[in-house]
């Protein structure tokens, strides 16, 4: 049962990890903050350029920061800490869910922007489900 929270663990942090490195190396908004926008990243004006992708690189970062940390926790529960799956819950929760609201408040503003919902959900879903099984393997 280990084995199998570890595998679900580090894709979540696999998944954290391409995700960090997208937004910390984008150089404009995706399509569906183009979609909630309603005009392409060209009619922005440079100054609103240079704010959203500094947004979309400090997003990166704590993406990557989510990745490292949920692959150290993961270590941490391989070495036998029994904290480790509170602590993964934990902050998958506290991190996750911000961008799960972010996703459904665009999508409110925009019902056709294809927001980032499912990914979010699986991603909290893996952690919280990698985190459970860690607790019944200790």
């Amino acid at each position: 049962m280990l084995y199998f929270a570890l595998v679900l663990l580090l894709l979540a942090a696999i998944f954290g990890f391409v995700l960090g490195l997208k937004y910390l190396f984008s150089t404009s908004f995706t399509p569906y903050h183009a979609q909630v926008v309603g005009k392409p990243w060209e009619q922005l004006e440079p100054r609103v350029q240079a704010i959203i992708v500094g947004m979309l690189r400090v997003i990166g970062g704590s993406f990557l920061g989510f990745a490292a940390t949920v692959a150290w926790l993961a270590y941490a529960l391989l070495a036998g800490a029994r904290w480790a799956p509170w602590a993964l819950g934990t902050i998958a929760l506290i991190t996750l869910l911000p961008a799960l609201m972010v996703a459904l408040s665009l999508r409110k503003i925009e019902p056709q922007a294809n927001t980032p919902v499912i990914p979010s959900v699986v991603a909290i879903g893996l952690i919280l489900l990698g985190a459970g099984f860690g607790l019944l393997a200790n």
